[in-house]
């Protein structure tokens, strides 16, 4: 028997079974990669079962795979070209022995930004990685730059735990504390989406006096140069 209604669209078939109409599946369509996302059949058919598919590699079921609504982990696979990327979601209604034809949502995945960071400091070797648990004598007042060395980012938001911040792209910061801090960086993509990356700078107390210096203008040890950190006062005697 026919009906105008999305849910009693049907035809009989055989003994009385009813083949639902063709779902109509609700949730983002444009997204961000690695995030979960929620979607649904609108006005399912009453006492249905439901046989949904995604894309292999691309969206993968985070939990019950057969129930409505259902949970997919959307899968950011431009890692290298940065280019969206497609999934295509399948779902079927089945009532007794009739499946209905399958609906389609077809997803746009946003690649995400790769965030990351190394820190100059004023030594010579100069570079270390805090996401990597690179450690380096760090004093008070060093001038330290926060070196960007994100992919795919447009802006980037800086927390360095004293109280300050930036948005710069490789901003300069100095410590007037000895302490461990815990940086936090935030990239954004040309397309919004956002990733974080966090890491560590230890500012110590010390002092480094070096042992030879050569001024000889080649750009190496040319200046007797005293670094200390949260030393109050010393005597220094040169013979």
């Amino acid at each position: 028997f026919p009906s105008h209604d999305r849910n009693t669209v049907h035809k009989r078939y055989g003994l009385g079974w009813v083949r639902p109409a063709t779902p109509q599946i609700t949730g983002a369509s444009t997204l961000c990669g690695s995030f979960d996302t929620l979607y649904t059949v609108l006005n399912p058919t009453p006492n249905t079962t439901f046989t949904w598919s995604v894309t292999p590699g691309v969206g993968i079921f985070q939990g019950d795979s057969a129930g409505n609504p259902v949970t997919i982990a959307w899968q950011d696979t431009s890692a290298t070209s940065f280019a969206p990327t497609q999934g295509t979601i399948n779902v079927i209604e089945t009532l007794g022995s009739c499946g209905s034809l399958p609906g389609t949502l077809v997803v746009n995945i946003l690649s995400n930004p790769i965030p990351s960071f190394t820190v100059v400091t004023p030594c010579t070797s100069g570079v270390l990685n805090p996401a990597y648990g690179d450690t380096a004598e760090i004093f008070t007042y060093d001038m330290l730059q926060f070196q960007n060395t994100s992919q795919n980012s447009i802006a980037w938001t800086w927390d360095f735990a004293n109280g300050n911040s930036s948005n710069h792209e490789s901003p300069f910061q100095q410590y007037d504390t000895i302490g461990t801090y815990n940086i936090q960086m935030i990239a954004t993509s040309p397309d919004g989406c956002i990733d974080t990356t966090y890491g560590v700078v230890n500012v110590v107390q010390g002092t480094t006096i070096p042992n030879v210096f050569t001024p000889n203008n080649d750009g190496v040890n040319d200046v007797f140069w005293i670094r200390n950190s949260n030393v109050q006062s010393y005597d220094l005697q040169i013979y």
